[in-house]
């Protein structure tokens, strides 16, 4: 079999980065040579290119990060070029007779004794005789009334798998977030810079910030990441003063940048994979697409949960982020008041200050109605909806995630370019801007739904996506020669891994369709590839074996790893019980067959 293609739109602009996980598959698939050669060999009339029950069990992982099953909050961890990293801290170490981490306390940090304290307080761990320390990773993001909450909320989901793989997370804003120390994380501020306008900052605001965001570290870090939209890469060429690698998320494209890696969760139609051309150095990893959305661990459970909306819709929920500073909500319920439409509808207000005068008499007029403010999570009443009514940014992919059809109302032209390029696809539908939709384009609306005329969300988020920018932004050596890949059989919820491939949305109908049909046709069984507890790959396995076409979704691996995973597929053969097919749970015990 030839070298893999390049799937999705995980780009690079040189070899050589990333390949922690490459080295996670490379052990394993040792392992299963291994194994299967032997199992082959004991068994009368076996074969050794056979993958059976044994061979699949020597690929099971040690427990590991994804979504609701994690490590301990502290673990040793090489990270890096050959553990570039993680080398540098036991030179530290060694050279000053401390964690390099200690640097973070610092006067006006939230704990009395400063982050560096507590650090120290867990008993050290040790590889191969050396203490390692656990990584640290600073977050700049802000939030507030002018420009919302989204950018800390995705920081949040994030730094909790970052928090899963060993690190310690430390985010820097310009006001204290209580939700950054109730997620369990560290929290630090840097004044507000009273020039800070425009998109991106002018240059001495943004030098101003990061050089009072380096005096508040204190000392090195081991990665910082970036989700703001007045800082470019005037900001991260000085905080590399302190930090090995630089981390970028981002929505708007356009702006030169200085890192190492670039998230953007977005997509903007056809094309999209292009639209960091230029702006970002050669050697710059991209992670671009819903397949990256940085949404909270908790939607991946909740997804596999979750049941295809009713229609018509019984239920509503109404939810326009943490601010709605035009009144949307208002209008909304204006909309609702007399119509019994709907069994039960949720109103849920971001914040306190969001709540307008007059807004809890309006959900009282409202038939089912009920009123939330400052709900810890949306998740819950996303999951019991079977219509949405808000607005676009990262909640455009949590109801995407949970398979709920929208009415998405944008709040500025140049924050329209994902849901216009939805809408245009026949993916989700756009009322229109804050302000212009009215009382009357909402009650059209509302009648469209009614009638199961709005079209239902395609299946490009697994809620896995912050899980995998964690794997990026922290990629780990494997711990043993098993450890970290696991094979399973897939279920209706892993169509995203199958599906969430480039930009072309008539490719993206195309795949879910041919996924939905192979885990219901006799002769194809459909396997999940996992790394690390987070699905990678969909391979189809046919009497022939497997899929070579199937191969283009395996994107977690860089190039070099190609002939690896030819190895496993050389191994993945139809499954037979006397010459019948069987199904490969049979084959697989304990690894989630159905």
């Amino acid at each position: 079999m030839r070298g893999l293609p390049r799937g999705g739109v995980r780009q690079r602009r040189r070899p050589g980065r990333g390949a922690g996980e490459a080295e996670v598959v490379r052990r394993a698939v040792r392992d299963v040579r291994g194994v299967v050669r032997g199992a082959g060999a004991a068994r009368p009339g076996g074969r050794g290119g056979r993958l059976d029950a044994h061979a699949l069990a020597g690929v099971r992982a040690h427990p590991q990060p994804g979504p609701g099953r994690g490590l301990p909050r502290r673990r040793a961890v090489l990270l890096g070029h050959g553990g570039r990293l993680a080398e540098r801290a036991l030179g530290a170490r060694r050279a000053h007779g401390a964690p390099r981490a200690a640097a973070l306390a610092g006067p006006g940090h939230r704990h009395p004794r400063g982050l560096g304290a507590r650090r120290a307080d867990p008993p050290a761990r040790g590889v191969r005789g050396l203490t390692l320390v656990a990584p640290v990773v600073l977050v700049r993001a802000d939030a507030g009334p002018r420009i919302g909450s989204g950018h800390l909320v995705r920081q949040l989901a994030l730094a909790d798998l970052l928090a899963a793989r060993g690190a310690e997370v430390v985010v820097v804003t310009t006001g204290d977030d209580p939700r950054i120390t109730a997620a369990g994380h560290r929290s630090l501020t840097v004044p507000e810079q009273a020039d800070a306008t425009g998109r991106p900052w002018p240059v001495a605001a943004q030098l101003a910030d990061a050089r009072a965001t380096i005096e508040r570290a204190g000392g090195a870090v081991d990665v910082v990441v970036v989700d703001h939209y007045g800082l470019d890469h005037v900001w991260e060429a000085e905080v590399r003063r302190i930090a090995d690698r630089v981390v970028a998320v981002d929505d708007l494209a356009g702006r030169r940048r200085e890192v190492d890696l670039l998230v953007d969760h977005n997509w903007y139609g056809a094309g999209s994979a292009g639209r960091y051309d230029g702006t970002v150095p050669d050697g710059c990893e991209l992670l671009l697409g819903p397949r990256y959305a940085l949404l909270h661990p908790a939607y991946a459970e909740l997804r596999k949960e979750s049941s295809p909306a009713a229609v018509p819709p019984r239920r509503l929920l109404v939810s326009f982020g943490g601010t709605d500073p035009a009144g949307e909500t208002r209008t909304v319920l204006e909309a609702l008041r007399g119509r019994p439409a709907f069994e039960r509808v949720e109103v849920v207000v971001g914040s306190p200050a969001a709540l307008a005068p007059g807004l809890e008499d309006l959900v009282a007029d409202v038939p089912g109605a009920e009123l939330h403010v400052a709900l810890p999570s949306l998740a819950p009443s996303l999951q019991r909806a079977d219509l949405a009514i808000g607005a676009s940014g990262t909640a455009t992919w949590e109801r995407i995630c949970l398979q709920v059809p929208a009415i998405v109302t944008t709040t500025a032209p140049h924050q329209s370019g994902v849901t216009r390029a939805l809408a245009e696809a026949g993916l989700t539908t756009w009322a229109g801007l804050v302000g212009e939709v009215g009382v009357d384009g909402y009650r059209a609306l509302l009648d469209r739904a009614a009638e199961g005329a709005l079209p239902l969300p395609p299946p490009l988020v697994d809620g896995y996506g912050a899980a995998r920018v964690a794997h990026a932004v922290l990629p780990t050596r494997p711990t043993g020669p098993d450890d970290g890949l696991r094979l399973r059989l897939a279920g209706p919820e892993d169509a995203p891994v199958a599906v969430a491939r480039g930009d072309d949305p008539a490719g993206w109908v195309a795949a879910g369709n041919r996924f939905a049909s192979d885990l219901v046709v006799p002769d194809v069984v459909v396997v999940v590839v996992e790394v690390d507890g987070v699905p990678s790959a969909c391979l189809r396995v046919t009497r022939d074996g497997p899929d070579v076409d199937s191969t283009n979704h395996i994107d977690i691996l860089d190039k070099r790893a190609a002939g690896i995973m030819d190895d496993v597929l050389d191994r993945l053969v139809w499954p037979c019980s006397e010459g019948e097919p069987t199904r490969l749970a049979a084959l697989v015990p304990g690894q989630g067959g159905r």
